[in-house]
């Protein structure tokens, strides 16, 4: 290794500067290869010499320096010890620094003591220092920055034309280049620049201060071409109208940049490429701004590519602002049409799933319900813009379809589609958000007041309350008393029709006969139904009986009543309460024949000690009966009244905010006896001046279809989420039971059940006992005895049953917390 590096210090130090440091490495590793081998001669060195002769450009000075050179190493060859060779070899590096005359200006021998204990360095570039090398460690920039000291000792007597001169005469004139650059610039292959693979070749006898330019000019070409592979590509494929016209859009910048560089190639007055780059320099920014937006084009959809150029629109580059919002521009004329189409036909087909507004769910008898997917709502449009829309398209669809209000829809249709048309070329602007809000308002209080007149929404509303929530206990009296024998038998024996009839028979002896032959030609009322459940083989009618009220469209899209594949919240609640409603019959119906047996009891003219003790043991049974009918009245009080009346009330204030009230009648006055006149009554307020103030509300007292349903759903939800109800059990577990609030409930209502058919024994006894002590002889009085005493006995029991049961509920309720749960606590004991 030592003896390589001198060896190559003196081949540096004998051959002039000009030579390249490539060859003069190449040269002494081929020396030192001839001296290592066996067989080594001088003729070898002769003939090495020759070879390196023919790769270096030859001058005078060249002929005087080899054979000088080729005296001074044959003594190696001669040699055969390395150390004898490296000894010789300093030796001649000693003789050549002696004599100051023969020595170049760059001389490694004055640049350090110690360079002959290091490695060479890699070779350097045949070409001056460039953007492309500068990291590259270059030993002759260091050699004449560390020889500094000898410039003065021996001048260069050569010019530097004759140093340049045998390097530049192989390199590409720039004209040349000019000739071939149109040509990569269309991505097409040129004499002097091939293209593969995606890759422009540039050849090594270009200088580097021109490659360097050619870099920043082919990057044009490589991106067109890309560009049109990939607009060619997507035109194959089955894509979207929107991102078709990006892909038109694209293609045509690309015919742009075609002419452009076609006029480039034709001016005669850009003849460097620096005046290249400068004219193509536009046009390579947005050749960089549509590739980057092509490089996820095949990922995005249609409304995605709208939002990312609206973003673009804001960037800050005015470049990228100005192309985004050109194809902003030309894309939002196709989402604008979506639009249209939803806004005035309440129509998605042709949007390719590009609209924020999508099929859920399309039924067997061509129901289509539609959904608003928030996630593809446009960054140019708020939540509340694009809720709003998504309204006045199902609204449409609504009055249309189901309302049949034709004409109303016709004319609605074609005024706006003639506003929307006119609107078309500004785009989503302010008009159109305005003119938005205004079709919002009026298809909305349209459909208000449609569901309210032709529909009855509020009296069909008021008719489920008072039904099937019973608040109108009337009508349930009624239908048990007539149902009561029936609902007592197999639910096998019942059928439709009977309960139909005795259905007819209950409403028009109760207090909702009002809706009778009225002037909606009872069509709240003969939705009304009785209906059996299907609850299997041997259950009784109490089991399956349930009410239902069938509300058909359009009242079924904002009034949630048991519908199919849905929630059953009336049915449940119904159930719920038909359970206190049976249970409060049969404490009457006993109560009743209780007192009537104790008056029969007290008119037998021969009252016997056994008689009195008879009706004292059944006074003290009714008055268990009465201490459980009251807590269950109690309870049947809270759900009817605070639980569901309450919730009722919370949905009628937030109803009347929606609907206008009806007008107030004629004000009547009356006379006082000072002949006075006074308003006789509450004076209400004017409508007219209440509209008045509504109409500077804006949509605040708006509420369309979707939020109607979602009222009413969140009225049945707020009902059925009480602590009494909910059937999530896991946050409502009685700390004593450990069960769910209704299930303990529940529980209690089925004791108090067996303990009034107890009860009834009872009755039944007593009733027996009377009728044999009526006759003159009564041979089973004893047997009845025994079973009175026997059934007082397991009524006894039962009671205290149903009071440890009760007080557990009780105990769990003022454990709970809540202060309304711990009032009822209290209240129920």
């Amino acid at each position: 290794m030592e003896l390589g590096n001198s060896l190559s210090l003196l081949l540096e130090t004998y051959l002039p500067p000009e030579f390249p440091d490539t060859v003069i490495q190449l040269f002494a590793k081929d020396v030192l290869f001839l001296l290592s081998s066996p067989y080594k001669n001088k003729q070898q060195l002769s003939k090495l010499i020759e070879n390196f002769q023919s790769k270096i450009p030859v001058t005078l000075r060249h002929r005087n320096t080899l054979p000088k050179l080729l005296s001074s190493l044959e003594p190696l060859f001669s040699m055969s010890n390395e150390q004898e060779m490296l000894n010789y070899v300093n030796e001649l590096q000693m003789e050549y620094s002696d004599n100051p005359n023969d020595q170049f200006i760059l001389n490694r021998l004055n640049i350090s003591p110690y360079d002959g204990n290091l490695n060479m360095g890699r070779p350097g570039s045949q070409y001056s220092e460039s953007f492309e090398n500068l990291d590259r460690y270059s030993e002759r920039s260091m050699l004449s920055s560390q020889a500094y000291n000898n410039i003065g000792k021996s001048p260069n007597r050569l010019p530097l034309r004759s140093l340049l001169e045998p390097y530049m005469k192989n390199m590409i004139d720039e004209q040349e280049i000019m000739k071939s650059i149109p040509f990569v610039l269309l991505g097409t292959t040129s004499e002097l620049f091939d293209i593969e693979y995606d890759k422009i070749i540039i050849p090594s006898n270009i200088p580097n201060s021109e490659s360097g330019i050619l870099h920043l000019i082919f990057e044009a070409g490589l991106l067109y071409k890309e560009l049109g592979n990939l607009c060619d590509k997507y035109r194959r494929m089955p894509i979207s109208p929107m991102k078709k016209a990006f892909i038109i859009a694209v293609g045509s910048e690309l015919n742009t940049y075609n002419g452009l560089i076609n006029q480039l190639a034709s001016n005669d007055k850009i003849s460097t490429n620096n005046g290249v780059y400068v004219s193509i320099y536009d046009s390579i920014n947005k050749l960089r701004v549509f590739y980057s937006i092509m490089l996820k084009f095949e990922g995005l959809t249609g409304d995605q590519l709208l939002s990312l150029l609206e973003q673009l629109r804001h960037h800050g580059d005015l470049t990228i602002e100005n192309i985004a919002d050109k194809l902003f521009s030309t894309l939002l004329t196709l989402y604008y049409d979506y639009l249209s189409q939803w806004l005035t036909l309440g129509s998605i087909d042709n949007t390719n799933n590009e609209l924020f507004i999508e099929v859920e769910q399309e039924n067997t008898d061509g129901e289509v319900i539609f959904k608003l997917n928030t996630d593809k709502i446009p960054s140019f449009l708020t939540y509340m813009q694009a809720r709003q829309i998504f309204v006045i398209g199902k609204s449409y669809i609504f009055v249309q379809k189901y309302c049949k209000e034709l004409e109303y829809s016709n004319e609605f249709s074609n005024r706006y589609k003639q506003i929307y048309d006119g609107l078309r070329k500004n785009g989503i602007s302010i008009e159109f958000i305005e003119a938005v809000n205004t079709q919002f308002k009026e298809i909305v209080s349209y459909i208000d007041t449609i569901i309210c007149t032709k529909f009855h929404y509020h009296d069909v509303l008021k008719t489920l309350r008072n039904i099937l929530l019973m608040g109108r206990g009337d009508l349930i009296n009624t239908l048990i008393t007539k149902l009561s024998s029936a609902l007592t038998s197999s639910s096998d024996l019942l059928s439709d029709y009977s309960l139909t009839r005795i259905l007819q028979e209950s409403v028009q002896q109760s207090s909702l006969r009002s809706l009778i032959n009225r002037g909606d030609n009872n069509y709240i009322i003969n939705k009304l139904d009785a209906r059996l459940l299907d609850l299997g083989h041997g259950a009784i009618g109490w089991d399956v009986f349930t009410l239902d009220f069938i509300v058909d469209r359009p009242l079924s899209f904002v009034l949630n009543v048991n519908r199919t594949n849905g929630r059953k919240e009336y049915l449940r609640i119904f159930n719920f309460l038909w359970k206190l409603k049976k249970n409060q019959f049969y404490f009457e119906k006993e109560s009743k024949r209780t007192k009537e047996i104790l008056r029969t009891f007290r008119k037998f003219p021969e009252f016997s000690p056994v008689m009195g003790d008879i009706t004292k043991h059944i006074s003290k049974c009714s008055i268990l009966l009465t201490q459980l009918q009251i807590f269950h009245t109690k309870l049947d009080n809270y759900y009817l009244q605070y639980v569901i009346n309450e919730r009722y009330l919370d949905l009628e204030n937030e109803l009347s905010v929606i609907f206008d009230k009806e007008k107030t009648d004629n004000i009547k006055v009356k006379i006082n006896k000072h002949g006075e006149k006074r308003v006789n009554g509450v004076l209400k307020p004017d409508i007219n001046i209440l509209n008045e103030g509504r109409k500077h509300l804006g949509n605040q007292n708006l509420r369309d279809i979707e939020q109607l349903d979602n009222t009413h759903n969140q009225f049945l939800g707020r009902i059925l989420a009480h602590k009494l109800l909910s059937t999530n059990s896991g946050n409502n577990l009685g700390e004593r039971s450990n069960k769910p609030y209704p299930a303990t409930v529940i529980v209690i209502l089925n004791s108090i059940a067996e303990f009034l058919v107890k009860y009834n024994e009872l009755n039944e006894i007593s009733y027996k006992i009377y009728m044999q002590l009526s006759l003159e002889h009564h041979p089973e009085i004893s047997v009845h005895l025994q079973s009175l005493v026997h059934t007082i006995k397991l009524l006894s029991k039962q009671y205290s049953h149903c009071k440890e049961q009760i007080s557990t509920l009780c105990d769990d309720l003022r454990a709970d917390g809540d202060e309304e749960l711990m009032r009822l606590s209290r209240h129920l004991r």
